[in-house]
């Protein structure tokens, strides 16, 4: 059976069967919160049999939703107005300062699994809720909107928020959010871009990681601070069928265009 396993920090399985809820184009799959690793286990819909997973996990766990106005002290937006003249014409354009980030494709060649993230993205849950939900959020209906629509699936990635290279700043993505410690001369710049063209411009840069399980560190993974991450392991079948005609994925285009590269120019071939 082709699944999405999940990194854990521990091989043990729970004794009992869990619940399963759905995620997008998969079901999520969620036991009791006995276990340290931070860890969800996914697969296809169409497949009946059980598996299992390690830790209950609450990312979906989301009350209270409100909003408002960006306040100035903001350390990771701001926005501005951008005033100029083309052709004698005077024109302003309306932009957000942010963050240079990194993404990293990482692929387990142990397993031949490609990792990912998993996540609950605000922007993606405004952007859904926002025609009903009011000018400060207070007539979301949770039970129409729960907070699993908005949960993507997207590549390690980070922000440049500290005084040191991209690359050492994939580094330490890579072992704090899915708990890979790979030393810089392992980790490829792939290509940079310019993210989010029409409100902030900002550089990111592609990077490729090749993991065993021998790099794995079973204290670390599943973000820092207060972060809620679960790291997925994805089969180069499921990958292929990610991009495939007619997806409906909730996953930034970088998501999509990392698998695109791996599977042209690194994934194994498929024997004839």
């Amino acid at each position: 059976m082709s699944i999405l396993k999940t990194l854990t920090q521990t091989r043990a399985l729970h004794s009992r069967p869990p619940t399963p809820v759905l995620f997008g184009a998969v079901v999520v799959v969620v036991s009791p919160p006995n276990r340290p690793a931070a860890a969800v286990s996914c697969f296809l819909r169409q497949q009946k049999t059980p598996i299992w997973t390690i830790q209950k996990r609450t990312m979906n766990n989301i009350t209270n939703i409100r909003y408002g106005p960006l306040p100035r002290d903001s350390p990771y937006v701001k926005p501005f107005r951008f005033h100029y003249t083309q052709n004698g014409k005077e024109k302003s354009w309306d932009l957000l300062k942010v963050h240079d980030s990194v993404s990293i494709i990482i692929f387990n060649v142990t397993r031949q699994r490609l990792v990912f993230v998993r996540q609950f993205r605000p922007a993606v849950y405004y952007n859904l809720v926002s025609a009903e939900a009011g000018d400060d959020g207070s007539k979301i209906d949770m039970q129409k909107y729960p907070p699993s629509i908005a949960v993507t699936l997207e590549l390690c990635a980070g922000i440049v928020d500290k005084p040191i290279s991209m690359v050492e700043i994939a580094r330490e993505e890579v072992l704090e959010e899915c708990g890979y410690n790979v030393p810089i001369e392992r980790i490829e710049e792939v290509v940079s871009y310019r993210a989010g063209v029409g409100t902030s411009g900002a550089l990111q840069v592609l990077f490729y990681a090749e993991v065993t399980d021998a790099d794995r560190v079973p204290s670390a993974g599943g973000g820092v601070d207060d972060e809620m991450i679960d790291v997925v392991e994805c089969s180069l079948d499921e990958a292929r069928k990610m991009t495939s005609k007619g997806s409906n994925m909730t996953s930034p285009p970088s998501f999509l265009f990392g698998v695109l590269w791996f599977l042209t120019n690194r994934a194994p071939k498929i024997e004839a």
